[in-house]
């Protein structure tokens, strides 16, 4: 087993015989034969996981200990290397629909002086625009994609992470269920950690067992 921390996506377990997938929105690396990947979090890093992972033809499964996902956070800004990505996904009528195309940044003082003003995205020369969007109603078009692509059968709610082991080549990750305390075991070529893991939770010891403190990229 290996564990690493890459930004926002933490690889808790993979198949040790198999090269690393590298999910790249490009036919070269589809895979033929059959990956099935967990995913812990339905937040934004995982959904658009999940969501590449499904481009390229990788079974992914998402599970979230919240029992449903709700619409939470403020507003934020999405940069073009961002947007590319959720372009190639489809997504880009569905960001129209929710967001704002940011034309122009301007950041004042609180006097009201400039401190910074530039045309960002598409006005900027970038192939895509930047946008200024709510960080729920952008989760929501990400679960919605991911409901209707992956299927509604592979989104899971209420289910906290509690155990993992290997299992042959592969991982089995252990869930509790909130709704009855029931365990359930999903078995797998690799285990994702997209969740910002927060002690004392099982990925915040996980990481932080294999890993020193400089290697973590997260604030």
């Amino acid at each position: 087993m290996i564990a690493v921390a890459i930004r926002s996506f933490n690889i808790l377990a993979t198949r040790s015989t198999r090269a690393p997938v590298t999910a790249k929105l490009c036919d070269r690396y589809r895979v033929d034969a059959p990956v099935r990947i967990a995913i812990v979090g339905a937040g934004i890093g995982g959904l658009s996981l999940a969501l590449a992972l499904h481009e390229v033809g990788i079974e992914a499964e998402v599970f979230e200990q919240a029992s449903k996902v709700r619409q939470l956070g403020v507003g934020i800004n999405l940069q073009p290397h961002a947007i590319k990505v959720l372009a190639a996904l489809g997504l880009l009528p569905a960001l129209d629909r929710t967001g704002i195309r940011t034309r122009r940044m301007i950041y004042l003082t609180r006097r009201g002086q400039p401190v910074w003003d530039e045309p960002p995205g598409l006005e900027a020369g970038y192939d895509v625009p930047m946008f200024s969007i709510h960080r729920g109603k952008l989760q929501g078009v990400l679960y919605r994609a991911a409901v209707d692509r992956l299927g509604p059968n592979r989104i899971h709610t209420g289910q906290r992470l509690i155990g993992l082991r290997e299992v042959g080549d592969g991982v089995a990750g252990r869930f509790e269920r909130r709704a009855d305390g029931e365990t359930v075991e999903v078995i797998g070529d690799a285990l994702i950690g997209a969740v910002r893991p927060a002690p004392p939770s099982l990925l915040s010891k996980l990481v932080s067992d294999t890993h020193p403190p400089m290697c973590r990229l997260w604030p």
